[in-house]
């Protein structure tokens, strides 16, 4: 919707919906982070290098975060198709954690 009415920044910082499900995962281990670069980082350490995530949810988790920062602090916007891809890749994501969550928690 945000996307479709011309507001490609606003459609990244829509990136927050893989930050609480990777929140989410992490918690179910005890982990807690409080910035954005420690939970990217705990992602990639205890659910992608430890398992049981692929590596690329791990990537897509830190692509969509740069560009959620491009689309909160750059003077430059977003283009359009890149925004368009965070929201694909936040759906993937957020739908593999709550898959992992309602099958192992």
């Amino acid at each position: 919707m945000l996307l479709e009415s011309g507001d490609p920044d606003s459609c990244v910082s829509r990136a927050y919906a893989m930050y609480y499900a990777a929140e989410a995962a992490l918690l179910e281990q005890g982990r807690t982070y409080d910035t954005h670069k420690g939970l990217i980082s705990g992602f990639g350490q205890h659910l992608v290098q430890e398992g049981p995530f692929a590596p690329d949810l791990g990537r897509d988790l830190a692509w969509a975060s740069q560009k959620r920062d491009m689309g909160d602090y750059d003077a430059r916007p977003v283009p359009g198709e890149e925004a368009e891809e965070v929201a694909e890749r936040a759906e993937t994501f957020v739908a593999a954690i709550r898959e992992h969550l309602a099958n192992d928690g």
